[in-house]
């Protein structure tokens, strides 16, 4: 629905002969509005549901309460998660105990057959030398190479053995770091906690409930800034712009007017209610926060100064109006602009001076 609302300018309409006969058109400033109803809503507002099925065995928080990010608001039975849980852990912390010394003894051997082999190398070298000169047999210099060869393979196939040792080792306790992790993720599913910080604003459960997978336990929502939910006619959507300004008035703050602005505009008309969602975010601070107060609101569309305008009144079907010229009535047509249910102005068609009969007269 939209109307104007008319600044404090007073109605300065002279009377011609009686004070009901006639009029003149006065400059005043007009104001555009759309009406728009709706309620007061946490920024961010979010549900609880668990991933788990179970029952409710703690609730640390009241309705109402302030908490903060990850605070626990309803926890889930789950002994056999928590087993799980448990299990996996003590699995992982025996992965790791374990696998240390079974790579240590391997780094022993290896290192030890890494020594001979070289010790080996050095007195095969120097057989081979001696051997030139005839200072030892071809037999031993035979011997000795043949010891080289079989530490240095001993020492290659060490090697092999601690790669592949290590690889398993290393995918064993990846497995067991999954495996904690899954059991970890599922004993959490039990712990439904705040996603930020949040008011709780109602818990649909309690102590003792069964509750379904999927199934809403409690409503949260940032604590500050709540924004106006309205629902505009479909017919004025198209003159509601982000940015534009807001008046705002609740049953519960009696006279009390405030100030917002249109930020954000939903692109989705609710057919049975003919009315597009539109959310405007105050510019102070309200009193008190309270989830769903009703309210009202004016959203100025635009405003238009020094309007040259008359009462509805007096404005005749086929926008024409009566005027008393000379002692004589005549008829004019006038164009007209913004109007509302008592005031209407004049775009072109009447002076300032101009005596304007009200209707009747």
């Amino acid at each position: 629905m939209r109307y104007l609302l008319l600044s404090a300018i007073p109605l300065l309409f002279a009377a011609c002969q009686s004070q009901s006969e006639t009029v003149q058109p006065q400059s005043r400033n007009l104001i555009e509005v759309v009406y728009a109803s709706g309620n007061l809503y946490p920024q961010a507002e979010y549900k609880l549901f668990p991933n788990v099925t179970g029952y409710i065995t703690e609730i640390p928080v009241k309705e109402g309460d302030v908490i903060a990010d990850n605070t626990l608001v309803v926890q889930l039975s789950g002994p056999n998660r928590e087993a799980e849980k448990e299990n996996a852990e003590r699995m992982l912390t025996l992965t790791e105990k374990n696998r240390e010394p079974l790579l240590a003894q391997l780094r022993e051997r290896l290192e030890a057959a890494a020594a001979k082999a070289k010790l080996d190398s050095l007195t095969a070298y120097r057989f081979e030398q001696l051997g030139r000169t005839g200072a030892v047999s071809e037999a031993d210099v035979d011997k000795a190479r043949t010891a080289w060869i079989g530490s240095r393979q001993e020492f290659r196939a060490l090697q092999r053995q601690y790669e592949a040792q290590q690889n398993s080792l290393g995918i064993d306790l990846s497995q067991s770091r999954n495996r904690a992790q899954q059991a970890g993720n599922n004993a959490a599913d039990n712990q439904l906690r705040a996603r930020s910080r949040s008011r709780v604003y109602e818990l649909y459960k309690e102590i003792g409930d069964y509750v379904h997978q999927n199934e809403p336990v409690a409503l949260l929502g940032n604590p500050e800034n709540p924004v106006a939910r309205l629902s505009v006619d479909e017919a004025d959507i198209f003159l509601v712009k982000e940015g534009q300004k807001v008046l705002i008035t609740f049953d519960a703050f009696g006279d009390s007017i405030f100030e917002a602005r249109i930020s954000r505009i939903y692109p989705k008309l609710n057919k049975a209610e003919q009315s597009v969602r539109v959310e405007a975010t105050f510019l102070k601070a309200l009193p008190d926060a309270v989830y769903g107060l009703n309210l009202e609101a004016n959203i100025l569309i635009r405003e238009q100064k020094n309007a040259l305008s008359i009462p509805r009144s007096a404005l005749l079907s086929g926008d024409s109006v009566m005027v008393l010229e000379g002692g004589e009535k005549k008829k004019k047509k006038v164009k007209t602009g913004v109007s509302d249910m008592q005031y209407v102005e004049i775009v072109a068609g009447l002076k300032p001076e101009d005596e304007v009969l009200l209707k009747g007269e």
